[in-house]
């Protein structure tokens, strides 16, 4: 396989990260940031532990990470992990549409996230634009909101449009480790936190947990951990050398300022190809599968769509001449229709907002609960379910009304307000406030 190889080139932009030794506000910061309530890992210890008294544990983890820093050694406990399954969508007897979390020691996790810290601002400078994923002050719903209006200013000029979802099998478990290690160099990542990543995958073991079971413990020599905080921005460079490279020197996108073209929309490895001409969306395609195969990546086929606007050519899209199925929707954390507007994702998103509700009646109609605690869990168990990814939404007058209706329909039953009685929404409004 031609993986990545060690070479001397290197990005020409400049990358500036602290070397000097790990601080008390570092580690602060770090665990302060760390999320309660996690699932715990071989050795036990919760977020909430540690913050019981914060000043303490900064103490101790301050000493523990620079002991770590300078042996550029991490204690073997944390190359061990349990994987526990999480479902994804679709048939849930295919092993394939189930993801493995990793369960990691919470340390583990503040000392990535210190690593994290130092490495984010200086790489994020030498990152291409289109992508969005694990990014500071970028979300999905901007590349949403970008497509739509794609969409929608293709169907108004009547101008050709291939857009090509692309999936890939596995990809957080199969990224080729080595090659991630050459990448990081490439990135001017210095090489003694290179050694320092490598020391966290050195030897990784894993056991499976299952209803209460554990399996034996067996290495795993390939991809980054999911369910460390790390295992984002890692990934995120491979894509990103992988897209460069996918990209240089060609203009097979769409026109988007007089003198540039936009090839591509990218979250993490959701990424959708775009071009105006199915020629080049096939030759685009063909390059992201050879790339992808240097790092260790595969797309999924099956998975993979394809949507096309104003078409000129009626050929499908093809990898390894499988042909690409030809979609009028995609759902991508929101639904995107060919048109560019947002009803079909409003639709999807009253549907599981109706669901939300329904699925919480019991707190609805318990008395012992006050109607302040239950408008508050209506608000973010269901109002943040509704208006998920509204940021994006093209809101028509008969669109607003529905979403209106949903919402105060929700509040006269938390209130108990029968329909008989003749109470406006003007009213229930100022008896929520």
């Amino acid at each position: 396989m031609n993986w990545v190889r060690e070479t001397d080139e290197r990005i020409e932009a400049e990358v500036e990260i602290d070397l000097g030794v790990i601080t008390r506000l570092e580690v602060h910061d770090a665990l302060i940031k760390t999320s309660n309530g996690k699932s715990l890992g071989l050795d036990q210890v919760t977020a909430e532990l540690l913050k019981a008294d914060v000043n303490a544990t900064v103490e101790r983890l301050t000493d523990l990470f620079n002991i770590i820093w300078s042996e550029e050694s991490t204690p073997k406990r944390w190359n061990k992990g349990l994987i526990v399954k999480i479902p994804k969508k679709g048939d849930l007897t295919d092993c394939s549409n189930w993801r493995g979390v990793t369960l990691l020691p919470v340390m583990s996790k503040i000392f990535g996230r210190v690593l994290i810290n130092r490495l984010k601002d200086g790489v994020d400078k030498v990152l291409r634009q289109e992508q969005a994923g694990f990014r500071p002050n970028r979300s999905t719903t901007e590349q949403i909101f970008t497509l739509r209006n794609i969409l929608e200013q293709s169907n108004e000029w009547n101008s050709p449009l291939y857009v090509h979802f692309i999936d890939f099998e596995k990809a957080f478990d199969s990224l080729h480790r080595n090659s991630l290690w050459n990448i990081l160099k490439e990135y001017q990542i210095p090489d003694k936190i290179i050694r320092i990543v490598k020391a966290l995958y050195d030897n990784v073991e894993c056991a499976v947990v299952d209803e209460g079971e554990t399996t034996e413990w067996f290495h795993v020599t390939s991809g980054v951990k999911q369910g460390c905080v790390m295992s984002g921005f890692l990934f995120l460079l491979a894509i990103d050398w992988m897209m460069k490279r996918v990209l240089a020197g060609e203009r097979r996108g769409i026109r988007w300022r007089f003198t540039t073209q936009l090839e591509d929309l990218d979250f993490a490895d959701d990424i959708a190809l775009l071009s105006a001409k199915h020629d080049h969306i096939q030759k685009k395609t063909e390059k992201v599968e050879e790339m992808a195969g240097r790092i260790g990546l595969n797309m999924n086929v099956k998975k993979c769509k394809h949507m096309r606007m104003n078409n000129r050519v009626d050929a499908p899209l093809k990898i390894n001449n499988i042909e690409v199925e030809d979609v009028e929707e995609f759902i991508s954390g929101a639904k995107v229709s060919k048109d560019g507007g947002g009803t079909e994702d409003i639709k999807n998103r009253l549907g599981k907002a109706r669901g939300a509700f329904r699925n919480l009646r019991r707190i609805w109609t318990n008395g012992a609960i006050g109607r302040k605690t239950k408008l508050t869990l209506f608000k973010t168990l269901v109002r943040s379910v509704l208006l998920y990814g509204s940021e994006a939404w093209k809101v028509t007058k008969r669109e607003e009304q529905k979403l209106d209706a949903f919402q105060f329909k929700c509040i006269r039953r938390i209130l108990k307000i029968p329909w008989t009685e003749l109470v406006s929404n003007d009213r229930i409004s100022s008896k929520q406030a």
